[in-house]
């Protein structure tokens, strides 16, 4: 479960070990670039 108190590292963390799929509501954000980018293929 994610919890809303999640620090941005404990967020890409989850995010590149839970997430099958990434969709990017923010393009121009390097936080949404690396978590796409940490995702496993």
């Amino acid at each position: 479960m994610l919890e809303a108190n999640m620090s941005r590292g404990e967020e890409l963390n989850f995010a590149s070990q839970n997430c099958d799929i990434f969709i990017s509501t923010a393009p121009t954000s390097t936080f949404a670039f690396w978590m796409a980018y940490l995702m496993p293929e």
